[in-house]
C-alpha cells in the first residue's frame, strides 16, 4: 500500500510545474475618444498593450518601424516602450488594456495589427466594464478569452512560408530572454545561419540590419523605463547592458536627440 502511495505521489509530482499563468496582472482598461484631425505623440508602458478600434481611422508611427493605418474592427498590440505618433484621421473611438504576461511573445514589428471577430468589441466592453467594477476574476477570464482567439492570428504572421520568418523567431527569443545586447555569430550558432542569412531574414522582416533592429529594440525598452519606473538612469543602463552609463547617454541622445536626463523630464504620455 505504501509503494503504491509512493508511487502515486511521484506521478502526481512530476505534474506540479503545470502551466505557468499567462497574465499575471491587469494594469489597466480604458476606453478612449479622440478628435479627428489631432495629433498625439505617446510611450507604450512596460508589459503588453492591446488596442481594439471601435470607430475611424488613424495612421500610426513606432519608432523604427515603416507607418500604417488602423480602421474599424481591427487589434493593435504594442510592447513597453514603443513610441508611437499617432495622426487620427477621422473621430477615433478605441479600447485599450495594459497586462503584464511575461510566458506571452511580445507583439513586433510583424505582428501588430489583427483583424477582429464579431463580438469582438462586446468582448472588450465586458472587459472594461469588470476591470471598472473591481472584478478581477471576470477580468482575467474576459482578457484571456481575447487572447485565445488572438493566438492563431499571430501564429500565422510567422508561418513557414513567411518572408523573414527565420528572424522573427531570432526576436521572439530576444524578446523572451530581454536581451538588448547580442552578438551575431552567438545567434547563427543558436539559429543555425551563417551570417549573410541572418541579414538577409532580418532586412525581410524589419526591412533593416541586425544592428540597427537591436538598437530600436534597447531605444525602446530604455523609453520605457525612463517614463515607467523609478529606476535611475545609470541602473537602467546596467538593465539594458551597457557598461557604462556615458556610452547609454550617448547612444540615446544619437537615437533620439536628447539625453535620457531631459527624456525623463519631458511632457510624452503614456499610450493608455
Amino acid at each position: 500500500m505504501c509503494r503504491v502511495a509512493f508511487h502515486f505521489m511521484r506521478e502526481w509530482q512530476q505534474h506540479l510545474s503545470g502551466l505557468a499563468a499567462p497574465v499575471e496582472r491587469i494594469s489597466g482598461v480604458w476606453r478612449f475618444e479622440r478628435r479627428g484631425g489631432v495629433r498625439t505623440q505617446a510611450i507604450a508602458p512596460p508589459g503588453h498593450l492591446l488596442h481594439y478600434v471601435v470607430r475611424g481611422r488613424c495612421r500610426l508611427r513606432i519608432v523604427g518601424e515603416e507607418p500604417f493605418c488602423v480602421g474599424p474592427g481591427e487589434w493593435i498590440g504594442y510592447a513597453g516602450g514603443d513610441r508611437v505618433d499617432s495622426e487620427f484621421l477621422s473621430d477615433y473611438v478605441f479600447y485599450s488594456v495594459s497586462f503584464h504576461a511575461p510566458e506571452l511573445p511580445a507583439f513586433t514589428p510583424f505582428c501588430r495589427t489583427m483583424h477582429g471577430w464579431e463580438g469582438a468589441k462586446e468582448l472588450f466592453a465586458e472587459l472594461e466594464r469588470a476591470y471598472r467594477c473591481g472584478d478581477a476574476l471576470a477580468a482575467h477570464a474576459r482578457l484571456l478569452e481575447m487572447l485565445g482567439r488572438l493566438g492563431p492570428m499571430r501564429a500565422e504572421s510567422i508561418g513557414p512560408g513567411s518572408s523573414g520568418r527565420r528572424w522573427r523567431e531570432v526576436e521572439q527569443y530576444l524578446a523572451e530572454k530581454r536581451l538588448f545586447h547580442a552578438d551575431a555569430a552567438a545567434l547563427c550558432r543558436r539559429f543555425h545561419l551563417s551570417r549573410a542569412t541572418l541579414l538577409r531574414e532580418c532586412r525581410a522582416a524589419t526591412g533593416v540590419s541586425p544592428g540597427r533592429r537591436l538598437r530600436v529594440r534597447r531605444m525602446n525598452e530604455a523609453l520605457a523605463l525612463l517614463h515607467c519606473s523609478d529606476r535611475n538612469i545609470s541602473e537602467i543602463a546596467a538593465d539594458l547592458g551597457y557598461r557604462r552609463v556615458q556610452e547609454f547617454s550617448r547612444e540615446f541622445a544619437h537615437f533620439f536627440g536628447r539625453s535620457p536626463r531631459v527624456e525623463r523630464s519631458g511632457c510624452a504620455d503614456e499610450i493608455g
